[in-house]
This record gives structure tokens, sequence and C-alpha cells, in this order.
């Protein structure tokens, strides 16, 4: 696993092996940026449920201004911090948090925190996404024209269906789903 592309290209990280989890590849990492690298320059990006941290590092190596990363596991966490050194970035351009991931949300909504990429790829045998999903929505934790950037696998597709769909593509078994913040059906 590497850096694609910018500042840190070429750059390695250092990979985990958890059964639950599975870093986004080089392919569809490369792929991603390509539909999002407009919007990537002088973004405040969010990287929730982390991992390695390979989705907030591409963006800060594309030109984002700072990145969130937040990560619950402590090894997984320890990985993703050594990746930052790897890389040389410097600490004015992150902020790493290890902690629940719904902690973080509510943390950031306490400071007025808002974002203009939110990363999120849990785990996905987990309802995580759907809940940080709403929750982003709910308070308003998107800039304008902000956009969150979702990983899963195909049986979660039909439970976007709410929400303004800017792309969605498939890769292998996985699918990204680029949602903005324009609820399409609010039912509250």
């Amino acid at each position: 696993m590497r850096v694609i592309a910018g500042k840190y290209k070429f750059k390695k990280l250092n990979d985990f092996n958890v059964a639950s989890t599975r870093p986004t590849s080089d392919k569809i990492r490369e792929a991603l940026f390509s539909i999002l690298q407009k919007q990537v320059k002088n973004s405040v990006c969010l990287d929730l449920f982390a991992g390695t941290g390979a989705l907030g590092i591409e963006a800060l190596s594309r030109g984002a201004d700072f990145c969130y990363f937040v990560e619950h596991n402590i090894n997984i966490y320890k990985i993703m911090i050594k990746n930052f050194q790897q890389c040389g970035i410097e600490n004015d351009k992150l902020k790493a948090l290890r902690t629940d991931y719904l902690k973080a949300l509510k943390g950031y909504r306490n400071k007025n925190l808002k974002f203009d990429i939110v990363f999120i790829d849990p785990p996905y045998a987990t309802d995580y996404a759907e809940i940080s999903i709403n929750f982003i929505l709910e308070n308003n934790l998107l800039n304008q024209g902000g956009v969150i950037v979702w990983e899963y696998n195909e049986t979660k597709l039909d439970q976007i269906l709410n929400y303004n769909v800017v792309s969605s593509r498939k890769y292998g078994n996985s699918f990204i789903t680029i949602l903005n913040g324009f609820v399409l059906n609010n039912n509250a």
C-alpha cells in the first residue's frame, strides 16, 4: 500500500492484518481521488474509521489543508501514527483521535467543526456508516458543497436512497458512493 499522488507520492504505508477490517486498495483510492480531485485542494477532511489513515493521507498529499483522523483500535491507531511519521506529515496538518466514532462526531459538533470531505469506511458488517451519515447530516457537520465518501459492500446500497447521490461506483465487491449534504426525504 502506498500514497498514489501529490506531495507524499510513492510513500509506503504500513498495513495491518485484522480479520474484521480491510484497507481501501490503491486502485480504489486512485479512482476515488480522480473523482474528488477538484474538491480536495484547500479542504478540511475527516477520515472516520481511519485505519491506516490512507484516505486522509492521500487527501493531505493532494493539497487538503487539514485532516482529522478517528480510529478506535489502539494497535491500528499506532500503525496510523507511524504512517504519518513515515510520510513526513507536519503535525499542524492533522489531528488524530483514538476514540469511538460517535464520541468523536459529538465532540466535533460541540466545537462547531465542519468538513468539506468526510471519508466513512467502517467494518462492512456494522451499521456504523448509517449512524455516522445520519449524525453528520442532522448536525450540519458538512460545509456548503461538502461531501461524504462512503465505502461499503453491495448489501448496503439500498440504504442510501434518502440522500443525494453525487456518484456511485462498484469496484469488485466494494462500492464507493459520494453523497452531498442535501437530504432528499427528511421525515423529521
